[in-house]
């Protein structure tokens, strides 16, 4: 059979067809065109649900180099997990102060490693052990005093005596803050005694702010001293939770040198950087400790700790508004750290989001997703680390984006500040996520 020349084919093909035929054929070349503009819009949204998403290694290519430094770490720091230890906080507060290259390593301790129960005779957190000698040395403020003996450079302890006589001081406003932010569930007070509980807080308060006064901006003049950082991790914990839990603000105009104090502490980088916690984390560790010491059996101790979860869920929808007006996320401090975790921790986090079928260990309340929303997790995540890099986001399937939206919040609401990253990359985090649930929204729209 000799078929005929291509344009003559057609014609045949065509003449033979029947008149339905035919229309499939017109239309099916009109698609193929250029100027037909039902079939071209068509196109570009299927094309568009298709593109291919931002990969993690492309996203991993645009992360800014680490500056690590030269200096090997001439010691290891053994510290909890979560971050919530006071007495640890204390000693990164003085190795960052004393500019000491240090590891870390994490112990669970809900579940403590033998060789840690051998290696420290206490069990406890924090523990040093100095990579030239291999001393092991335990007790926070022994830690600081061994920090001081092997780097005199910059003292922390310095006077002994004075540095004793001011942590006595503020050893009596720590015992008074407990006691009143606790003593509610301690049935040996009798209702007077629970009474007087508040006012002793608040003179303890005065007396501190008294002392600033004369001796400011710290505890001893114009340098940090281990006086201050035996306090600060508690002061801390104060400033964001007892407002919540007992309506008291300690961070407060109403006494200026200890908010003074506060903002000299602030300015110190490597604290604001890494160590310190945020709002949004310590108002949820209130809800978190109000439980563990008992005091949300009570009807009194379920309220308060329902306000701490409406207090954290208002200061997450106050960074949700803020990341609607930051427009290149990758130039926020933090943005470099906060990539960082996210890239290197990003199977935990998937798993973490798609447990529904798992019971949670803590943030109950939050909404987890099924297994089958992996992928969907995973491109919410690989775009909030796109946005951080300075990569564009490629957007979730509209059939995913209620999913996306949920993976996003969800995420943004267990990021927790310093366990996980420090307080501005724990900020510019959750930007990234809000923005990627506001796109997933409105692809839904």
């Amino acid at each position: 059979w000799n078929p005929p020349p291509s344009g003559e084919f057609l014609r045949v093909a065509v003449a033979e067809m029947s008149f339905p035929l035919r229309v499939l054929v017109v239309v099916a070349v009109l698609s193929l065109s250029e100027g037909f503009a039902p079939f071209k819009r068509w196109r570009t949204r299927r094309s568009a649900s298709y593109q291919s998403a931002v990969s993690w290694s492309e996203v991993e290519a645009a992360l800014p180099s680490a500056d690590t430094g030269d200096a090997p770490p001439a010691l290891t720091l053994y510290r909890d997990t979560n971050g919530w230890c006071p007495f640890c906080e204390r000693i990164l507060v003085a190795l960052s102060a004393k500019q000491i290259p240090f590891e870390e390593v994490l112990i669970d301790l809900r579940n403590k490693p033998q060789w840690y129960l051998d290696m420290v005779p206490t069990a406890l957190v924090p523990a040093i052990k100095f990579h030239d000698s291999g001393e092991i040395v335990y007790e926070s403020l022994d830690i600081i005093k061994a920090l001081d003996d092997r780097f005199p450079e910059r003292q922390l302890m310095r006077d002994d005596e004075q540095v004793a006589a001011v942590m006595e001081e503020n050893d009596k406003l720590v015992s008074a803050g407990f006691k009143f932010a606790y003593g509610v569930r301690n049935t040996t007070l009798s209702d007077e005694e629970k009474g007087r509980l508040p006012q002793e807080f608040v003179e303890q308060l005065d007396k501190l702010d008294a002392r600033l006064a004369e001796r400011g901006p710290f505890m001893l003049g114009s340098d940090l001293s281990a006086a201050d950082i035996a306090l600060l991790p508690i002061m801390e914990r104060f400033r964001y939770q007892l407002p919540v839990t007992a309506g008291i603000k300690v961070y407060d105009a109403s006494r200026p040198n200890i908010q003074k104090w506060f903002d000299s502490i602030d300015g110190l980088p490597a604290y604001r950087e890494r160590i310190t916690g945020d709002e949004v984390s310590w108002v949820l560790a209130a809800s978190i400790f109000l439980q563990l010491f008992g005091t949300g059996d009570s009807e009194e101790g379920k309220a308060l700790v329902d306000k701490a979860l409406q207090e954290a869920e208002a200061a997450l929808g106050r960074i949700a508004a803020e990341s609607e007006t930051v427009a290149e996320l990758s130039k926020e401090p933090g943005s470099r750290e906060a990539a960082a975790k996210l890239i290197s921790n990003r199977e935990a986090v998937i798993a973490d989001a798609t447990a529904a079928d798992k019971e949670p260990k803590s943030q109950r309340a939050l909404e987890r997703l099924p297994a089958s929303a992996a992928p969907v997790v995973s491109q919410v995540l690989r775009n909030a680390a796109a946005r951080l890099v300075g990569v564009s986001p490629v957007p979730v399937d509209e059939k995913d984006s209620e999913i996306a939206a949920k993976a996003a919040r969800f995420v943004a609401s267990r990021v927790s500040a310093p366990r996980d990253v420090g307080a501005p990359a724990a900020r510019v985090l959750r930007m990234a996520l809000f923005q990627e649930e506001k796109a997933a929204q409105l692809k839904a729209a």
